[in-house]
């Protein structure tokens, strides 16, 4: 479904077919109790180190470094999964298509786009000690190609309104999406 925000600035759900002037912007399937718990304890902890290097700011030595490391890997983690986890990974302007990854983004202007194809990738996950888990997750991609030649992968980042991403990217470009042939990484070695 696409999402808009209303004159409050309240996202709105379920509106039919989108403007051409209109931007959709897609988020990523959360949990938000659980970006909010990862977000405070991984701020809580870097808060710990600020209040340790602010302890030791009379006689900082050498090895108070890593308290400063250590604060400053923790505060930047949690800027940016907040920053991730909170706006919108796909974005369809009325002239470019804005996708967002954990570091950086990518953007390309709608008239840039020469071809466009998704598949599906088949995998089993991996467990904290890299075995592989029993359960098969299938995740959809989109393959862009600009007219420079440069070709991009992405992941589109929901699972149930994906089909509504590539329909309007479609309308967008005034493309056809091919449909390219499924990638499975189930069978490989193990």
């Amino acid at each position: 479904m696409t999402t808009g925000k209303n004159e409050e600035g309240v996202p709105e759900y379920g509106q039919s077919k989108p403007l051409p002037d209109q931007k959709e912007e897609y988020y990523q399937q959360n949990s938000k109790p659980a970006v909010c718990l990862v977000a405070s304890i991984t701020g809580f902890l870097g808060l710990m180190f600020v209040i340790g290097i602010l302890d030791r700011l009379p006689h900082i030595g050498i090895d108070d470094c890593s308290l400063i490391l250590f604060a400053a890997v923790f505060l930047g983690f949690t800027v940016l999964f907040l920053r991730f986890s909170l706006r919108p990974s796909v974005v369809l302007s009325d002239r470019e298509f804005l996708v967002r990854k954990f570091f950086g983004s990518l953007k390309w202007k709608y008239e840039d786009i020469t071809e466009l194809g998704d598949f599906d990738m088949k995998f089993h996950p991996k467990d904290a000690r890299g075995r592989r888990m029993g359960n098969t997750i299938t995740t959809e991609h989109v393959v862009i190609k600009s007219r420079d030649g440069k070709t991009k992968k992405f992941t589109l980042p929901t699972f149930g309104r994906n089909a509504q991403i590539l329909a309007s990217l479609s309308e967008r470009t005034g493309l056809e999406i091919e449909t390219l042939p499924m990638v499975d990484k189930t069978q490989s070695a193990r």
